[in-house]
């Protein structure tokens, strides 16, 4: 098989004497053969990152010197708790987006304080266990555990009958419920992934039935801190863009 190798034709055209000049003439080449392969185009290089709400600060100071602040700006929702970075912002496909977003604290959710879920005693006693490290007082955390491990409870039903001049009868049955276990106990935990830990009590609600006792976790502490963190972690966020223009949407 014959080489394919590309050849080239020269042909010279004299017009040097058109030109009013003495070169030998105008040289055009023609390249026979395959053309080499081009490059592929290159792909804009648009990079969007998505992480906890610390994400857009922390990728910013780390990097803050090969980006104009004057290029940059950043985009903020205090409700929906998230912060969006945006870097290079004159360039529509190369830029750079950074969105940070607050989400729950998956170890504070396994204690599902504060949302009406009724545990056994053996499940609570085995959540507490094993989630010791949050406690404030580890002592506390043994001993709430021992308390469940032996729980007893004394159920005494009141029968109680009233009774007006008028002939209405009213008659109620009361349950209490005596017992021995802790009424609260303190936790230090961050409410939101990549925020600072808190501190704030839980307190420990039972109920009994003829059958079984029930427990759950309530905590004002919490609810109080729920509704003020978002708004408090965002603040603290913006004030890693004091050079970058921030737009609240």
């Amino acid at each position: 098989m014959k080489n394919e190798k590309a050849k080239e034709t020269v042909i010279k055209s004299f017009t040097s004497d058109l030109m009013n000049s003495n070169d030998e003439g105008n040289v055009i080449v023609i390249r026979e053969g395959a053309a080499p392969k081009q490059l592929d185009a290159v792909k804009p290089n648009k990079v969007h990152i998505k992480g906890v709400i610390s994400a857009p600060s922390e990728f910013y100071n780390k990097r803050k010197h090969l980006h104009n602040p004057d290029k940059c700006h950043v985009i903020y929702d205090k409700n929906a708790g998230s912060i969006s970075l945006i870097l290079d912002e004159q360039f529509e496909n190369d830029n750079y987006k950074v969105t940070g977003t607050i989400t729950d604290n998956p170890d504070l959710n396994v204690f599902k304080i504060n949302q009406e879920h009724l545990f056994g005693i053996k499940e609570l006693m085995g959540i507490l266990k094993f989630n010791r490290v949050h406690f404030v007082d580890k002592e506390a955390n043994a001993k709430i555990v021992l308390s469940l491990q032996n729980f007893k409870g004394k159920i005494e039903k009141v029968l109680t009958d009233k009774s007006d001049l008028r002939g209405q009868d009213e008659k109620t049955i009361l349950t209490k419920l005596e017992h021995e276990l802790e009424e609260s106990f303190t936790l230090q935990i961050p409410i939101h992934k990549g925020g600072k830990p808190y501190v704030f009590n839980v307190d420990i609600c039972v109920s009994a039935t003829s059958s079984d006792v029930q427990v759950w976790l309530e905590s004002k502490q919490l609810k109080e801190l729920q509704d003020s963190s978002k708004s408090y972690m965002i603040e603290e966020e913006l004030k890693n863009f004091s050079e970058i223009v921030c737009i609240e949407i």
